[in-house]
């Protein structure tokens, strides 16, 4: 995420499925009832939310040479 907390899209998937911990800076409209319910995922909608997330990895592209600095 934004702040380096998880390092694996399992953590990011199991972070939104069970909810957030409020803190103070947490946005207000997380905080709403309708984002309370969270997500109920099983594993297998887990495990192909993961998949399909990895699909959209273009390994070519973010390693691409022509695109690793600006243009002058």
């Amino acid at each position: 995420m934004h702040d380096g907390r998880f390092t694996t899209l399992d953590q990011v998937i199991d972070f939104y499925d069970h909810g957030m911990h409020k803190v103070n800076n947490l946005d207000p409209i997380m905080a709403l009832p309708a984002k309370v319910s969270w997500l109920h995922l099983s594993t297998d909608d887990k495990r192909q939310l993961i998949d399909f997330l990895n699909t959209l990895t273009d390994s070519t592209f973010i390693t691409d040479t022509k695109l690793s600095a600006p243009v002058p």
